[in-house]
């Protein structure tokens, strides 16, 4: 089945409003326009996942 812009959008309430996966009213608009469904998820965990990552185990460059 053909999705809107072929893509998963976000349905968590995030508080990152430049996410480029976020479901917003204007992509909803978009779609429906287009007469196609949008295929949705919620990618919270998946966030703080790499959050943690990001904080425990991304290894830190040091300088002398």
């Amino acid at each position: 089945m053909i999705c809107y812009k072929d893509k998963t959008f976000c349905v968590s309430e995030c508080v990152n409003k430049d996410c480029q996966i976020r479901l917003t009213d204007k992509i909803k608009e978009d779609a429906r326009d287009f007469g196609l469904p949008i295929t949705m998820s919620d990618f919270r965990c998946q966030n703080l996942i790499k959050l943690a990552y990001n904080i425990f185990y991304k290894p830190t460059v040091r300088t002398c």
